[in-house]
């Protein structure tokens, strides 16, 4: 199932709960719109948090790699001013 068909089958599930739930307890649709608000500001709380980690953890690898990359250019200089110096107490 792609991203986009799990999204568009959660939004009709979520559409027939709040109906059939409004249905059932007799809620008005403006009470259940100020439940669905509260709700959605506590999951986009959520969703905040959840954008913060993965960018940290974006930028945690970024820095893994370059700092790699920063090591593998030294060793590499390192060896390189090795064979110089080798080459000069021939």
């Amino acid at each position: 199932m792609t991203n986009l068909q799990l999204r568009l089958e959660l939004q009709a599930s979520l559409q027939d709960w709040i109906d059939a739930t409004m249905h059932q307890y007799n809620i008005p649709a403006s009470m259940m719109e100020d439940a669905m608000n509260k709700a959605l500001v506590n999951l986009k709380e959520q969703v905040w948090t959840e954008y913060l980690l993965e960018q940290h953890a974006l930028i945690e690898a970024e820095n893994r790699i370059q700092a790699e990359q920063l090591n593998s250019l030294n060793s590499s200089m390192n060896e390189t001013e090795e064979e110089e110096t080798d080459g000069l107490l021939d």
